[in-house]
């Protein structure tokens, strides 16, 4: 799983692994370690809610998509899904989960 991260915008990129591992587990979470005393995780977790919510806290960003979207993005042609939250500007944050097409096998 990628993260991007620009102005008002995270995008994750999802391998077909990432995928799975979301659907049968709820969640996935990767980590980078920035020094021996500190590390930057993220997160992607479904739940039932039918919104996309990120949240910043104690340095993990933490997406939640709706598991109905998770499914979608699992069973069909389905490739990008986009959200839009306010976040207290007058810009709103953008949230993009997206299918790493050259991690998915093909038929």
């Amino acid at each position: 799983m990628n993260i991007r991260i620009s102005p008002n915008q995270l995008r994750l990129r999802l391998s077909q692994e990432d995928l799975s591992e979301i659907v049968e587990q709820g969640y996935k979470e990767e980590a980078i370690r920035i020094n021996a005393l500190e590390t930057f995780n993220y997160e992607l977790r479904s739940w039932n809610l039918d919104i996309m919510e990120a949240t910043f806290d104690a340095g993990k960003i933490k997406i939640c998509i709706p598991e109905t979207t998770i499914a979608s993005l699992n069973k069909t042609d389905l490739i990008t899904v986009e959200s839009v939250q306010k976040n207290g500007s007058d810009e709103e944050l953008r949230i993009i989960v997206e299918k790493d097409l050259n991690n998915f096998r093909r038929g």
